[in-house]
């Protein structure tokens, strides 16, 4: 009950917009272990609303709720270690957290997978597997990973060249496309 009202909590202030109020309550949850509101204390030091961007902070409040299970977390997590890309660790920790994303299902870690499989970052470049998670994203509404994936059927990347396909998710990646213009 504690963490159904904790995670209440920190929505709450988020949807009504409560500006240094809502920040100190959200870090104050966010210490307390709250899953939601670590994410979205990261969310706000990645962006920089209400406090100054600071990754090294974000990341350490998305990775607090990565360990928990927040998808969306596990993907920033992931984001926020492949930066470091001349930092071998630090890319296999964005491989880790990826992996631990898109292996549930969040269509954004999908995407920012296959693309470490399609250029060889942090493992060995695969067109196969890279194709392979860009069709779960897609599948799934991930503009860009339609749009990838129109490319490999098209040129044959992973997956066996087909006209047919790759029309099929360019036109998906279009009215992708037109439905964000209307929104």
């Amino acid at each position: 009950m504690k963490k159904f009202t904790l995670t209440f909590i920190s929505i709450l202030f988020l949807a009504l917009g409560l500006k240094a109020q809502s920040f100190d309550t959200l870090l104050y949850l966010a210490k307390s272990g709250d899953m939601e509101a670590q994410y979205s204390v990261g969310v706000l030091y990645s962006e920089g609303k209400e406090v100054l961007k600071d990754n090294d902070s974000a990341l350490f409040w998305f990775e607090q709720a990565a360990v928990q299970g927040h998808l969306e977390a596990q993907n920033r997590t992931a984001a926020l270690y492949e930066k470091h890309i001349d930092d071998p660790a630090s890319i296999q920790k964005a491989i880790h957290w990826y992996k631990m994303s898109a292996d549930r299902g969040n269509p954004n870690a999908q995407y920012n997978l296959g693309r470490c499989y399609l250029f060889g970052i942090g493992v060995e470049s695969d067109n196969k597997k890279a194709a392979k998670l860009f069709q779960k994203a897609a599948e799934q509404g991930h503009k860009t990973a339609q749009y990838n994936l129109s490319v490999c059927y098209m040129q044959g990347h992973g997956v066996k060249q087909s006209n047919h396909m790759a029309n099929y998710w360019i036109k998906k990646f279009k009215e992708n496309e037109s439905k964000e213009n209307f929104e």
